[in-house]
């Protein structure tokens, strides 16, 4: 489990660094915010369901 929310925490992070790394260089604001709230909102819908899917292998295991 604490895997998957290393994963999930280094995504974020390049995510979040690539975009405010992208602003800096002069990119438009609004463009990189939406990029980046698409990424994230993608990265969590990512995790929430490969932590269910952890979850029933374990009680698919278990049976």
């Amino acid at each position: 489990m604490t895997d998957i929310g290393e994963a999930i925490s280094a995504a974020l992070i390049l995510v979040v660094g690539a975009g405010v790394l992208a602003i800096m260089a002069g990119a438009d604001t609004s463009l990189v915010t939406n990029l980046m709230s698409s990424g994230i909102t993608l990265i969590v819908y990512v995790g929430v369901f490969g932590i269910f899917a952890l979850i029933l292998l374990n009680i698919v295991q278990q049976i």
